[in-house]
């Protein structure tokens, strides 16, 4: 289907959906991006934003830009055809674009993932101390019962 064939918001809808899967996010995650920087929406309105059978609001696409690094312009239809240097211009900058958001979800994962790591050794290290009072308490036990059973016997 060609762009002259489709409304632009299910033009923009299309490229929406195109680089949040481009760059792995949910609908459901992309609504909460959304949601946090005020523009409050739930998975089924990007549902509906992406099939174009809601129409975009100017602040909704100000902040889908942001959030998914890329220009404005980007998710709006063209109007006429870039020449080959001026589109392979655009090309460079929406994936340099889309390398700078991957990189910081990147980052935001590997802060997440050592996080996580520090909280896993601390709750090992509190699991052997545990099992450790637990040996011992279990020890302990032991010697008292053979105690009481010895007492019992002489």
């Amino acid at each position: 289907m060609e762009n002259e064939e489709l409304t632009a918001e299910q033009i923009a809808g299309r490229e929406v959906a195109r680089l949040r899967g481009d760059v792995g996010m949910t609908q459901a995650d992309l609504a909460r991006r959304l949601s946090a920087r005020g523009v409050e929406m739930h998975q089924t309105t990007v549902a509906k934003l992406e099939a174009g059978r809601r129409p975009i609001r100017l602040n909704e696409l100000v902040v889908l830009a942001q959030i998914l690094g890329v220009s404005l312009e980007s998710l709006l239809p063209k109007s006429g055809a870039p020449s080959p240097l001026e589109a392979a211009r655009a090309e460079a900058r929406e994936k340099a674009r889309r390398v700078e958001v991957l990189t910081t979800h990147l980052n935001s994962a590997r802060a997440v993932a050592a996080a996580t790591e520090q909280q896993l050794a601390q709750a090992e290290a509190e699991f052997s101390d545990a099992l450790h009072r637990l040996e011992a308490e279990s020890a302990r036990h032991k010697t008292e019962i053979a105690g009481h059973e010895t007492g019992a016997h002489g």
